[in-house]
């Protein structure tokens, strides 16, 4: 069986429209929404059904990190396969996750093919080895990279995802950039360039500080229900590398 682990800030309308293609999918027995600080925080009773859902509200979340999100979600999955989708992605045919076989290997999107580089599949036990996803990576744009290489560095295959497994919800790119974020990074203002400001900031700091374990930021349970957890997450910025010395490193590279 595989648990769903999706991030999502404010991207509601898009998960009501994926979540019935998940639940119907016999393999997969639980689906842990990770509520990242979204203006309205999301409630069960906005889907159509709540089958196999697990909703985690995470409180104290300032800017939006789906590599926080994610490893968020996926203490809390408690399945050994976990398949990472984000919140505007829709399950096509099942059938490709009886096939998926992770001896040794983990699957992955890419974006020469049509499957988003975000989406994986892989396993708990190698994710934990490696100490998750990069926490202190922000906005949109090679934490799902920087995932991957350190798989591959733990000496993991890397295998493309099915295309017949999963197609996105068609909508505007404008929706990456529409968050708010809190950082200028060198002479790169997030207000002004979006993408590209997420995609050379993130891209830095994964190689001036390569993730592991005991960087990850702590967080406390404030309640927990059967289908419903609240947490409150310390300020991931507070534990990062300080803004004015990465901008000093980074500035030769800009």
């Amino acid at each position: 069986m595989f648990s769903i682990v999706t991030p999502n800030r404010n991207r509601l309308e898009h998960l009501k429209q994926a979540l019935p293609s998940w639940q119907r999918a016999h393999l997969i027995s639980e689906i842990v929404i990770v509520d990242y600080g979204s203006d309205h925080p999301i409630k069960l009773e906005e889907f159509s059904a709540a089958d196999k859902v697990k909703l985690v509200r995470v409180e104290g979340a300032v800017d939006w990190r789906i590599g926080h999100a994610t490893n968020i979600g996926i203490d809390f999955a408690t399945n050994e396969r976990i398949l990472k989708l984000d919140s505007d992605i829709v399950l096509d045919d099942e059938r490709c996750l009886e096939k998926i076989d992770l001896t040794g290997c983990f699957y992955r999107g890419h974006f020469q093919t049509s499957v988003p580089n975000g989406e994986a599949i892989f396993l708990k036990d190698h994710w934990r080895t490696i100490g998750g996803y990069h926490e202190w990576l922000s906005g949109y744009g090679f934490d799902d990279s920087d995932f991957y290489i350190r798989l591959r560095a733990n000496a993991l295959a890397e295998v493309y995802l099915p295309t017949a497994l999963l197609h996105t919800i068609p909508h505007s790119q404008e929706l990456r950039g529409s968050y708010r974020s809190i950082y200028r990074f060198g002479s790169i203002d997030h207000a002004e360039t979006r993408a590209d400001f997420d995609l050379r900031k993130n891209t830095l700091l994964s190689f001036m500080q390569k993730w592991q374990q005991s960087l990850r930021t702590p967080y406390a349970v404030l309640s927990e229900e059967s289908q419903y957890i609240t947490v409150r997450s310390e300020h991931v910025r507070d534990r990062s590398t300080p803004q004015d010395a990465i901008a000093e490193r980074s500035a030769r590279f800009i």
